[in-house]
């Protein structure tokens, strides 16, 4: 949809129409009654055994055992059918409950009386709670709650809330399962509404295990979205990964659609979008950079994280800002129960993680922090031509209150940073060397409140800082870069579920952006320069305020349909923008093994990361939308078939998508960044276009488990300004790419793991005098023109790098045993990161050959192989 640009009052009445319904909702909804729960009747309890007796037989029996007598209408008993039970020292409530329950009756406690008569159905019941587990008492997002009876389904929020509203049920069932956890089943005598909490134990494999079960194996099937993927964090420690056990970056990098930024590139592609079009959240707060290591490390610690999941369409409306992709993660909580902590020692990453609790049962902390030790593996070793002095750490830390029954808080903290160098001692002409420190930061406070069993509340208040600083010299020059952002982030979220059918959401969220978009050029390198000065660059500041509702509405078991809209209000001191999003989603159950789903979602974002279309390295220049610079937009429509074979043994997808995107950035031609100069004059703007099918295999039980993800896609743009006007190919465009990944016990100790990638070469842009040289190959001309060799910059991303595949291998052996009533895990993992050594290009840049003077490229290649080997032990 067009940005619209506002100087009149339009803007203004609508965005008070927009604030006047969403007030008007939310004080519908909680001047809406509570529910009360009538008295119970202590904890006496009974032992009863009868066949086939009348129910005044059964109840002057029960008289024996209690201190209460029945009150009753003997015509109303007379009516009853012959009841038989069997139980021996339960409680009187549950006791009662299964006599009176099935004979549509109810009682009351009155004084020493327990008054028995016919049951009045209420019109609405409702069933609400967390769902949490059982061990250390955190809450867990996205469970799946079922319903037999009625064959639907239902999953708590990300604070682990549900609520089930039905009508005049006398009887029903819930199972409740969850990633890596054992399912559990609850009969509930719908007379009344109440609350039930679930607490799940964590599905651990013991030695003489043979069949490994971890998932939810239909959750493909059931949940509306087409493209969300829950991250089983429990199946994450089984995949191959660089130093250590699962990485969760790694293993989105993994899945169909993703094309990874691969060896040196921080973050991923998704469907034809640039790496700052994925939102990439923890507990709610921004992170615009998640690698460590150039790539090799993701900045979330596995012992940190508690659930993530990965949304490629079908976005729900309280998510905007970014047009590509989703990726939440939740942070552990800590063990409210005992203490409990691990240890990790590697070659590549050491780190140590605790928790436990502040007040038993009330609160608890948690803090985990890492440090690499790659540096000083590497140090003495003093290998050419590659990076060198790489350094990075990050630190987790989380509190959490319950502060009653209706109210919790959290408080969460990350920070995290990198600092690099890298030097080519070469016969070259010109060497060139690198620095590059960056790092991300933030702070989140969040408020849970019920209001009632029907509708729940969140309101967090976020901080987040990331900088990025690069220092690039070759002989007597030199180049400095700096780029960051800041943002002051207020949202309310509201939840509410009047009927099983409805799942309605609406919230508010406002975001204060403070932008330090700069670069400066020295002529002549001063070893004597500080660098770059922050605090000196001329900044840029922002605000966007957004609204939104949607509803997931249960058309019948067959049909679910999501309908929502989304509407965010940017505002600089030069221009205005407000933009409307609708997002659609729809789903048909076909059967209980397959469905097939369909998405139709408009976005916008209004901060950019632009890079120039000739730099391989990963500089970068964060800039927000203002006058020159309008915000991206894109909309994309995605369907996919969902089939699940063998009793969910197999489960497997075919999704196709196709997106377009406006107003992407890029340099124009020539165009140098200078310092303190207005860098949106020198951007220019044009659309791109991607469309695709991923195909997804996976094996999710049986000693061999994994899966098989490829995707086909094509990704172009096209500038009127730039390369005549002609369509050339995203540097992130990859037409196929093939990612497997397998994980087997070879016995209860010991397991193996791998994975494979294989990807096309990404594009990108060099002088067309080296088509000759052998690593880098010419790829195409634009239209049926050959380019002009004298005006090489006409012909952008005119070459590709070779393909990259690599394969990474793992083998970890874990045993337990019990010291002093206490468990100790302890884990050996062996990791080899490109087991064969292929060469894959880093990054490319022009020289000139000291004998020809002719520019000639230069293809700098990662380390080939690495081993780590890392040991762990948990109590």
């Amino acid at each position: 949809m067009r940005s619209l640009r506002v100087k009149n009052t339009g803007f203004k009445t609508t965005a008070r129409s927009c604030l006047v319904l969403l007030f008007y909702f939310i004080v519908t909804i909680i001047m809406s009654p509570a529910y009360t729960q009538e008295p119970g009747l202590g904890h006496p309890t009974v032992t009863l055994s009868v066949n086939n007796a009348a129910l005044s037989t059964v109840l002057s029996e029960l008289e024996r055992q209690i201190p209460y007598r029945f009150a009753f209408n003997s015509d109303l008993i007379k009516e009853q059918k012959p009841i038989t039970i069997d139980t021996r020292d339960q409680d009187l409530d549950a006791v009662l409950s299964e006599i009176l329950n099935p004979l549509s009756l109810t009682y009351t406690l009155i004084g020493n009386q327990i008054v028995i008569q016919k049951a009045v159905q209420p019109g609405r019941i409702t069933i609400s709670g967390y769902v949490m587990d059982s061990l250390t008492g955190e809450s867990l997002p996205q469970a799946v709650l079922y319903i037999p009876e009625q064959q639907i389904s239902t999953y708590t929020n990300n604070y682990g809330f549900y609520s089930i509203t039905l009508n005049k049920p006398a009887h029903f069932n819930i199972a409740v399962s969850y990633l890596g956890f054992r399912g559990a089943h609850k009969s509930i005598a719908a007379l009344s509404s109440a609350t039930q909490n679930f607490y799940l134990s964590e599905s651990r494999t013991e030695i003489q295990s043979v069949v490994i079960k971890k998932d939810n194996p239909d959750d493909n099937i059931k949940k509306v979205s087409p493209g969300k993927t829950d991250v089983s964090l429990e199946r994450l420690k089984n995949v191959a990964s660089f130093g250590g056990n699962g990485d969760i970056l790694g293993s989105i990098q993994m899945l169909p659609g993703v094309l990874a930024g691969l060896d040196g590139r921080p973050g991923y592609f998704i469907r034809g979008g640039n790496t700052d079009q994925n939102l990439i959240q923890l507990d709610e707060a921004t992170l615009y950079n998640p690698v460590h290591l150039l790539g090799l490390v993701s900045i979330f610690n596995s012992s940190a994280l508690k659930s993530a999941y990965l949304l490629k369409a079908g976005f729900p409306a309280s998510f905007g800002d970014h047009l590509s992709s989703v990726l939440d993660i939740t942070m552990r909580e800590g063990n409210s129960q005992e203490f409990e902590g691990d240890l990790q020692l590697g070659s590549v990453i050491s780190g140590v993680t605790l928790s436990g609790p502040v007040i038993k049962n009330k609160g608890s902390f948690f803090v985990s922090a890492r440090k690499s030790t790659i540096d000083l593996l590497f140090k003495p070793l003093d290998i050419p031509d590659y990076f060198s002095d790489y350094t990075f750490y990050d630190i987790n830390a989380k509190l959490n209150f319950n502060a009653g029954k209706k109210d919790r808080v959290y408080l969460s903290f990350y920070q995290g940073r990198d600092k690099t160098a890298y030097s080519r001692d070469s016969s070259l002409q010109n060497p060139i060397s690198y620095g590059l420190n960056y790092g991300n930061q933030a702070a989140v406070l969040r408020w849970n409140h019920l209001f009632s069993s029907r509708l729940f509340m969140n309101t967090s208040f976020i901080f987040n800082r990331y900088f990025h600083e690069v220092n690039a010299r070759e002989e007597i020059y030199a180049a400095r870069l700096y780029s960051g952002i800041r943002d002051l982030n207020y949202k309310t979220d509201f939840y509410y579920y009047p009927t099983l059918r409805h799942k309605i959401s609406a919230g508010i969220n406002y975001l204060y952006q403070t932008q330090y978009p700069s670069s400066v050029t020295d002529i002549e390198y001063d070893a004597d320069s500080s660098g770059i000065n922050p605090d000196q660059i001329p900044r840029k500041y922002a605000r966007r305020v957004a609204v939104y509702f949607g509803d997931e509405f249960r058309i019948s078991r067959m049909f679910i349909l999501y309908a929502g809209a989304r509407v965010p209000a940017y505002f600089t001191n030069e221009a205005h923008f407000i933009q409307f999003e609708p997002r659609l989603s729809f789903m048909q159950v076909i059967n209980p093994s397959t469905s097939l789903k369909l998405s139709y979602t408009q976005m916008h974002q209004f901060l950019n990361r632009v890079q120039s279309f000739n730099s391989a390295f990963p500089a970068e220049i964060w800039i927000g939308s203002g006058k020159n610079i309008k915000p991206q937009n894109s909309t994309e429509v995605s369907i996919g078939l969902f089939k699940n074979f063998r009793d969910n043994m197999f489960q497997t997808s075919l999704e196709i998508y196709y997106k377009k995107m406006g107003n992407q950035a890029l340099f124009r031609e020539g165009a140098e960044p200078a310092f303190n100069s207005n860098i949106d004059k020198m951007l220019v703007f044009g659309e791109g276009k991607s469309y695709g099918a991923e195909l997804y295999l996976g094996k999710n039980t049986g000693k061999l488990t994994g899966w098989i993800a490829y995707t086909l896609s094509k990704v172009y743009q096209q500038f009127d300004s730039l390369n005549l006007g002609n369509s050339f190919p995203f540097s992130g465009d990859r037409r196929h790419s093939l990612y497997v990944s397998a994980s087997y016990p070879v016995t209860g100790h010991w397991r193996i793991s791998s994975n494979f990638l294989f990807a096309s070469g990404s594009a990108f842009t060099l002088f067309s005098e080296t088509a000759t040289y052998n690593p880098i190959y010419y790829d195409h001309v634009i239209g049926n023109e050959t380019p002009d060799m004298n005006r090489h910059n006409k012909v952008q991303n005119n070459f590709r790098l070779e393909p990259y595949h690599r394969l990474d291998l793992s083998i970890s052996y874990k045993s337990s045993r019990t010291f002093k009533a206490r468990l100790l895990e302890t884990e050996w993992v062996l990791s080899v990161y490109n087991v064969y050594a292929r060469k894959n290009t880093f990054f490319a840049y022009c020289s000139f050959d000291p004998v020809t003077q002719k520019p000639v490229p230069v293809q700098v290649s990662f380390v080939p192989v690495i081993p780590s080997l890392s040991f762990y032990i948990r109590f």
